[in-house]
């Protein structure tokens, strides 16, 4: 097998054939998936750079050098690595539908085995009630952003990509409006309790960005997960290190399928254009409990 040499974290892609090309895909997206994409390729260049290996024309044996360097020499995790496949199967796809080359080296790399949604862990409700607590008590700012986080399972990008303006009501009740992926928006209701802390934390502000630094700059995605992992060591200490952002959003689907939601409400609510990915979350889908033979059986004697 190849060994990839030692690569720098996130090299930027040279201007090349390879990197115009690029550019031209990530014409396509917008925001944080824009950036992830734009990282993952920028990896990918790098290593084919180290090996001299054109990009445009590499094929399935470079793609899994580039697994084996990710794993044995990054020692990345298995997610990590199915990304970026998915990233490289993505790009190499549209350059083939844009005769841009003649085939996708990643379509039959073995990707790695990545543990469900299903089976992450989630946070119960008991969790969610401590941190909710913790949250009220170390501030307006954490408390409205966890609020938002649970109530909503807004992804972290679209919490803090929101604006004051963005505050908004519809049929008197509450809403916000959000950036979702894909380059589209979303209004999503607010219940009681977090609409009552984000009007605690804006206070009369009317404009600028809806979460703010104690110097006035948006708030980044680096103190946010700061501000979760904080309350997390003080309310939930032994579950401190697995926490960030995202765990509230887990939390928010899987709980709101247990609750008996539907999975097209759930999927809207979270912004999920794939209702495959809301039902990774779903817990009981092979529950023998939830099995409709029993509902059935005790209609027909």
């Amino acid at each position: 097998m190849v060994t990839g040499p030692t690569l720098p974290a996130a090299p930027a892609a040279r201007a090349s054939g390879a990197a115009q090309v690029a550019e031209a895909f990530l014409q396509g997206y917008r925001g944080s998936t824009r950036d992830a994409y734009r990282n993952d390729l920028a990896q990918w260049f790098a290593f084919c750079r180290a090996l001299g290996i054109r990009p445009m024309t590499a094929n399935r044996t470079a793609v899994d050098a580039f697994v084996q360097h990710l794993e044995e020499t990054e020692q990345r995790a298995p997610a990590t690595i199915a990304r970026r496949l998915s990233t490289l199967s993505s790009f190499y796809r549209w350059a083939v539908r844009e005769e841009w080359v003649t085939r996708n080296p990643a379509t039959l790399v073995v990707r790695p085995r990545v543990a469900s949604a299903a089976h992450a862990p989630v946070l119960d409700t008991h969790a969610l009630s401590v941190l909710l607590r913790a949250a009220a008590e170390d501030g307006p700012r954490s408390d409205a952003l966890v609020a938002l986080l649970v109530f909503n399972g807004l992804r972290i990008s679209e919490a803090l990509g929101a604006s004051v303006r963005d505050l908004t009501t519809e049929q008197d009740r509450p809403m916000l409006r959000v950036a979702r992926r894909g380059d589209t928006t979303g209004t999503v209701p607010l219940a009681p309790r977090t609409a009552d802390a984000l009007a605690r934390y804006v206070g009369t502000r009317t404009d600028g960005p809806l979460f703010v630094s104690r110097t006035g700059q948006p708030l980044t995605r680096a103190s946010a997960w700061r501000i979760v992992r904080k309350l997390a060591r003080r309310a939930l200490p032994g579950q401190a290190d697995q926490l960030s952002p995202h765990s509230f959003r887990r939390a928010f689907i899987a709980l709101s399928l247990d609750a008996g939601a539907s999975l097209r409400d759930v999927q809207d609510a979270a912004g999920h254009q794939d209702p495959r990915t809301t039902r990774r979350y779903n817990r009981s889908e092979h529950n023998p409990e939830r099995h409709p033979t029993w509902a059935l059986a005790a209609m027909v004697e």
